[in-house]
């Protein structure tokens, strides 16, 4: 299917933050790695545009001090040609965040500790810092060192709520998830991007912004992206979102997409929403546009349920979700019978008596169960 924006992406104006704050991380890793090795970098970047008759001798000084720095610069050397494993819009961006004056204590005092300033001090070296970070980080796994280091989880928390059981949660980023019954999600939150698997239920996120972290929300293989908004996911067996995925945004917009779609940057299964609008995904993976009788507004969160063409089987699921109803359907005609209303959820009693004065049936008391059966 086409995108219902497919220019509109919400990451878009976060994509370039995000990976300015990547090569900040990247500077930081780097901190930790052999002095040596890190001057030998910067060597070897500046080689590459030449050397003066000063900085010759500075280099050669360099070697002499410690047969450790030949070494250092002969390995890398041997590995120049590997730059091209990084893609150049990553090169480009890292290079843009280094560029930035910002050095660790320890990147410092190799720096001043070689020469105060000329070369090897910070403010005019700033520019081949960079080329050399992205030298060092494909060294001897030392671009999987750091992938590995982003990819360690600074928060987890497994979240669960009981039947007929809602609760709040807030996260340590200031955002806030609230749980509906019978629904649990694990969140995982990390150095360039925060995640939750909603593996079953409902849930309203309020999302603080962070450009340089996007929020995604997988359900089953729904994934759900934002920066900074407001949206419920649901992802139930039962009620009037059967056996799928549905996504409503409050505040904000927030892309759709299949998790195949989203990894491939593909067109497809793609829907992105603004405030007000809702999105389902089926069974098969099919994402569109929520008809009306969806409703995963706020209801909910009020202690309400508002049907809006629901089938009266999936609006009895809808209370059963909540709690034991003991009412039961045989009849598959009555079952697809519509319903429109406006319901509290803990008012079973409510509901059940106003069936018959809008819908063709009655109902029929047995055993502690309620039957809703066809009227005359």
């Amino acid at each position: 299917m086409n995108a219902h924006r497919p220019t509109d992406n919400p990451l878009s104006v976060a994509a370039s933050s995000q990976a300015l704050d990547e090569g900040r991380d990247l500077a930081a890793f780097l901190a930790a790695q052999d002095a040596a090795t890190v001057v030998a970098a910067r060597w070897l970047v500046r080689r590459q545009d030449g050397l003066g008759p000063e900085e010759q001798a500075e280099l050669d000084a360099w070697l002499a001090a410690d047969p450790v720095h030949g070494e250092a610069l002969q390995d890398l050397e041997g590995t120049w040609g590997r730059m091209d494993e990084i893609p150049p819009d990553r090169v480009d961006s890292l290079k843009a965040a280094l560029a930035r004056p910002s050095v660790s204590p320890r990147t410092s005092a190799v720096c001043h500790a070689n020469k105060p300033t000329g070369f090897l001090g910070i403010g005019r070296f700033v520019p081949q810092l960079a080329t050399a970070a992205l030298v060092l980080a494909v060294l001897g796994g030392g671009w999987m060192g750091w992938q590995e280091w982003q990819a360690q989880p600074v928060y987890q928390q497994h979240l669960a709520t009981n039947r007929g059981m809602q609760q709040q949660f807030t996260l340590p980023d200031g955002s806030t998830i609230l749980l509906d019954t019978a629904t649990r999600a694990d969140v995982v939150l990390y150095r360039n991007r925060r995640t939750v698997r909603l593996d079953e239920g409902q849930a309203h996120f309020s999302v603080s912004p962070d450009s340089r972290r996007p929020f995604h929300v997988h359900a089953g293989t729904t994934e759900v992206t934002v920066v900074g908004t407001r949206f419920t996911v649901r992802r139930t067996p039962s009620g009037v979102l059967d056996h799928g995925v549905g996504v409503a945004v409050e505040e904000g917009r927030v892309r759709v997409a299949q998790a195949h779609a989203a990894v491939r940057g593909e067109e497809g299964d793609v829907l992105v929403l603004g405030a007000g609008e809702s999105a389902t995904v089926d069974a098969a993976g099919r994402v569109a546009l929520a008809d009306r009788s969806v409703d995963m507004t706020e209801a909910w969160r009020l202690g309400r349920v508002s049907f809006a063409g629901a089938t009266l089987a999936q609006a009895v699921a809808e209370f059963e979700r909540y709690g034991d109803t003991r009412v039961v359907i045989d009849d598959p005609v009555v079952a697809r019978l519509r319903v429109h209303g406006s319901f509290e959820l803990r008012r079973l009693d409510a509901f059940l008596k106003a069936l018959p004065e809008v819908l063709p049936v009655r109902l029929r008391r047995s055993g502690g169960k309620v039957e809703i059966i066809r009227a005359g």
